[in-house]
This record gives C-alpha cells, structure tokens and sequence, in this order.
C-alpha cells in the first residue's frame, strides 16, 4: 500500500468506539471473568500504542502535519462531568495523545471524546471536520448535543511555602523513591 500511495499521512484509531470496547460490558463480566477485562484493556491501549509508533515511522517527514486521532467515549467531557461512569481504560487515551504531541510535534494529534448518544454517523461527520481543523496545540475535543468543547492545558506557576521552599505539603527528600516512565517511544 505504502510503495502504491506513498507515505501514510493519517491514523485514526475507532476501536474505543466499538461495541467489545465498552466498560460497560466489561464491568459486568469483571467479578466473574477479571482476565477477560484486562484483556480487552490491554487491547485497546496496546493497539494504539503499537500503531502510532508505525505510523510516527511511516508518515515520515513526507507528511505536513500528520494526523494521528484517537477516539473516546467519556462521556463528552472527558468524564469531568461524571467520573464514576467513565472507563478508566479511555481515560488514558487523552494522556498518550498528548505524549504523542509532544514527541512528534509535526504531528496533529487529538483525542475526540464522544457522548454515548452520539450515532455512528454524526461520529463520523464530525471526525471528518475535525480533519480540517489544523491547531497542532490542540490534543482533546469533546462532543455532546450540540457542543463541541475543547481541553487545553495553562501553564500555572506552582506555589511554594515560603519559609519551607517547599510545593505545599509536599516533599522530596533525599533517598526519596520516584518512579518516572516512558511515552510513546516506549
């Protein structure tokens, strides 16, 4: 496909759209068949994983601005308005498009999150229009009724306590463990 049309110049992942994909489904099933569940989890992330690191490869520099989008379905707001019934799973969606972004900053990567009422061909109507849509800055959009919403990150200056130096009651010591991981590169 590749030597025929050339460099690929977009990917964009609809598993979290699927049926097998819905937490929902899964919940069910967790006290019963908790293998299964992660299964599936890993599925969904692990897939996009591995196809946005072929596609960082193949785009290549041939492609202006590649386009790399995820779906979501977090209730079209990112499960800000309702938490408890969001999959957890999905969530990390919005957090590798970004890693994404930052480690291919050619690349126009974003996360569209869809209410659950949204029909399959709005779905794919809107994504279509998010194609055209060329801010590179933005990672996250969110569709419900009739809203398109976006997420976008402010840099904030954290505070210190002034007579400690230190970021509230937080701390770092020496010895102290962290724990720092990869992105998208693996």
């Amino acid at each position: 496909l590749i030597e025929a049309r050339g460099r690929v110049a977009g990917l964009i992942h609809l598993l979290p759209l699927s049926e097998l994909s819905k937490t929902a489904n899964l919940k069910s099933k967790a006290s019963s068949e908790p293998e299964s569940c992660e299964k599936q989890e890993y599925t969904n992330i692990r897939s996009l994983f591995v196809m946005a690191r072929a596609f960082a490869a193949l785009s290549g520099s041939s492609a202006e601005s590649p386009v790399m989008f995820t779906t979501a379905r977090l209730g079209g707001s990112f499960g800000i308005e309702n938490a408890s019934s969001i999959d957890p799973v999905q969530g990390a969606l919005p957090g590798f498009v970004k890693t994404f972004a930052r480690e291919y900053p050619k690349s126009r990567a974003r996360c569209i999150d869809f209410a659950e009422d949204i029909d399959k061909k709005s779905i794919a109507d809107l994504i279509m229009q998010e194609l055209f849509v060329l801010d590179q800055a933005l990672t996250e959009v969110a569709y419900k009724g009739n809203l398109r919403r976006t997420v976008v990150a402010t840099p904030t200056a954290l505070e210190t306590d002034e007579r400690s130096g230190t970021l509230g009651t937080f701390s770092l010591k020496p010895g102290s463990l962290v724990l720092v991981t990869g992105g998208a590169r693996g």
